[in-house]
């Protein structure tokens, strides 16, 4: 294993043990494997897909999440999307492809997921250097999830503001009220 692969993996393990830092309303599927039919493969020879996390919903909705290392960075200094954000948004581009040519693969475990199935990439750090030195990270953001048709990119930091966030809704406080030890109980896991 690759020491960016062992980073990756480490992060895997930490979501997968705490699987609300991904969604708090869904059950989170850790490495659901899309196998090819009947010997076929994908159109670039893969005999199977491993999205990172499948998070099932009540009422059949589903939503499959694609992890990069934090230490990622997302946009080079000229602007561009970096290959790591291309890399990630074409596995999406794979899944959605299976799902969409091989439903009845999946109909049994995932009724209705081609119809009712978001994407989401979690990478990198809400930071400029993160982002090529970009000004407005959430504006960029936008233009990733409209140019790769992404229905979420998030990064590390933004997990850890929406845990923190439904951390103080959930006890009743405000969100601008966490007390800083509780920010740092929740940060350490």
């Amino acid at each position: 294993m690759k020491k960016g692969e062992a980073v990756e993996s480490a992060f895997h393990r930490l979501l997968v043990e705490h699987p609300l830092l991904i969604d708090v309303y869904g059950t989170c599927e850790s490495k659901p494997r899309f196998v090819y039919p009947d010997g076929a493969t994908s159109p670039v020879g893969k005999k199977y897909l491993e999205p990172d996390f499948l998070v099932v919903y009540p009422g059949q909705a589903y939503k499959l999440v694609e992890i990069e290392r934090p230490s990622k960075s997302v946009a080079t200094v000229q602007g561009q999307p970096r290959a790591e954000v291309n890399q990630s948004t074409f596995q999406v581009a794979e899944w959605k492809h299976y799902i969409q040519s091989h439903y009845e693969e999946l109909r049994s475990r995932y009724p209705n997921i081609q119809a009712r199935c978001k994407t989401a990439i979690i990478m990198s750090r809400t930071t400029q250097q993160a982002f090529g030195g970009i000004q407005d990270v959430r504006a960029y953001v936008g233009l990733i999830e409209g140019q790769y048709k992404i229905d979420e990119f998030l990064t590390y930091d933004d997990l850890l503001e929406r845990a923190l966030t439904a951390y103080a809704l959930l006890t009743g406080l405000s969100p601008t009220q966490v007390p800083g030890d509780a920010s740092a109980k929740i940060a350490a896991g």
